[in-house]
């Protein structure tokens, strides 16, 4: 009964069943792997993304040649992976365009490859079409079956797929009703939440991905398009703001980009958003309309074009404006994440003052189940790990923690394993809560997430030990075991 269930719901698209997306989202890799092939003579440009940037209107701007090839949580592995293949299949195709997210060196690519949703096409996994085809019939019963039935999910709006032409996904009926009640669409819950990706790809591994990218196409003589997409600007918040500009830092080496990432008040309007991530076609317009035309001419406009020479000078301008609206100056003193302001700034570098080590170490703390990602060194669950720290100047870590109270400080202990060693604490950002999880899925599932750089410029050459602890009120939390940090 199994295959025969498959077949007839198809809710991956893969069997042409299908055309009622409400409350599932087709294997879009696929379908539009499938309907590019279909017209390759015809193809002249393409626009990979994830599915944010499956609402800019690339067609529309740039002519029937151009495709919207945008899938869910598209990153530049997956991009370089189907572009491998596909480049030699398009013998018309001139210009490539690549949207980079501002967490794309958080997520891991290869989580893809087990997800129905998100596999690749057989020619790009390079399996047989029916072995393909076999594993969506046999797809065992999850989640995605059971919460379709719901009442919650019937009522949600369609969503089409124009895989035959534009590769665009449409939502009229979303839009009718953000239009109908902006008050409403406003006091959506969702937009108090951030957006915090469990993984930690490394920004070392996403250069290197787009560097093979940019290889690619310039050995077959295909224009690449580099720019780097807006967010909803309060997610900025909670986000690590050295480690965006380092983002940008490596970008601007690779080749010049446009930046869209800025602190542009159109950003900050959730009518513009669909939810905290994507953003309505309206912004995906003004996108077109800088790419398709003439860069601004001065630095911290909606859509700036960014080389090395030029970026000191427009993250300078993005942080002004971020601290002029969305991000207190006190944050970024107190989050000691955004080591290159402090700098700028004269503000100091050291640990935080008239919270010894020894203080915090004698505290006694309820140990908690807590997984610390480390950037570039993959991830540890409750047991020591050694990160040996190379090309950036700073350590980034973040994960969740298992906390029924709401953690209102972190702080970093760093201990040099040597007698008499180094002993400082740093302070880091704690408390991003998920209780919108919680409130769905039962207490079990409220955590409390951090995020947090070390910068290596004060510590000499050794062997640390690093804890993480969480404070709320006066209860304080061991986050895991230690770890070990390796400076060079």
């Amino acid at each position: 009964m199994l295959p025969g269930y498959n077949w007839v719901q198809d809710y991956y698209g893969i069997f042409g069943h299908r055309s009622d997306w409400r409350g599932v989202i087709p294997n879009e890799r696929y379908r539009k792997y499938e309907a590019v092939l279909s017209r390759r003579d015809e193809i002249t440009a393409l626009l990979f993304g994830s599915s944010k940037a499956a609402n800019i209107p690339f067609t529309e701007n740039l002519g029937p040649g151009a495709y919207n090839f945008a899938y869910s949580e598209g990153l530049p592995r997956d991009h370089l992976e189907v572009l491998t293949v596909l480049v030699d299949e398009l013998p018309a195709l001139r210009q490539v365009y690549i949207a980079v997210d501002e967490m794309a060196y958080l997520l891991d690519p290869g989580r893809h490859a087990e997800d129905y949703l998100r596999r690749h096409h057989p020619a790009v996994a390079g399996i047989a079409r029916w072995r393909f085809g076999l594993d969506y019939l046999f797809r065992p019963l999850s989640n995605t079956d059971v919460l379709y039935f719901s009442p919650q999910r019937q009522q949600r709006p369609v969503v089409s797929y124009a895989f035959d032409t534009s590769g665009r996904s449409l939502c009229p009926q979303c839009d009718a009703e953000i239009d109908a009640d902006p008050d409403a669409h406003r006091q959506q819950p969702f937009f108090r939440f951030p957006y915090n990706p469990p993984d930690q790809y490394g920004l070392l591994r996403l250069r290197d991905d787009l560097t093979a990218i940019l290889a690619l196409l310039e050995s077959r003589g295909i224009e690449a398009v580099l720019f780097l997409q807006p967010t909803y600007l309060n997610n900025l918040r909670w986000h690590n703001l050295g480690m965006l500009e380092a983002l940008k830092a490596m970008l601007a080496e690779l080749a010049p980009f446009h930046d869209f990432l800025v602190a542009e008040a159109a950003l900050g309007d959730t009518l513009n958003f669909y939810d905290v991530i994507h953003f309505r076609p309206q912004i995906g317009q003004r996108m077109m309309e800088h790419l398709a035309g003439t860069p601004a001419a001065e630095p911290g406009g909606f859509g700036y074009r960014v080389g090395e020479g030029t970026l000191p000078a427009h993250n300078a301008a993005i942080r002004e404006d971020l601290l002029n609206t969305w991000v207190t100056p006190a944050k970024y003193r107190r989050d000691r994440e955004y080591s290159r302001w402090q700098v700028e700034h004269d503000f100091p570098r050291g640990p935080l003052p008239n919270a010894p080590a020894a203080e915090l170490l004698i505290a006694p703390a309820a140990e908690i189940d807590c997984r610390v990602d480390t950037v570039n060194r993959g991830r540890f669950l409750g047991r020591p790990v050694r990160v040996a720290v190379q090309d950036l100047g700073m350590l980034e870590f973040a994960g969740w923690g298992k906390l029924t109270a709401a953690a209102s400080t972190g702080y970093l202990l760093v201990r040099e394993q040597v007698p008499l060693g180094i002993e400082r604490v740093y302070p880091f950002a704690a408390g991003i809560q998920r209780k919108d999880v919680a409130r769905r899925f039962g207490p079990a599932f409220e955590q409390v997430g951090f995020r947090g750089n070390l910068d290596l410029a004060g510590l000499r050459r050794g062997t640390y030990r690093l804890d993480w602890r969480l404070q709320s009120g006066s209860a304080w939390f061991q986050c895991g075991e230690s770890a070990s940090l390796v400076v060079n």
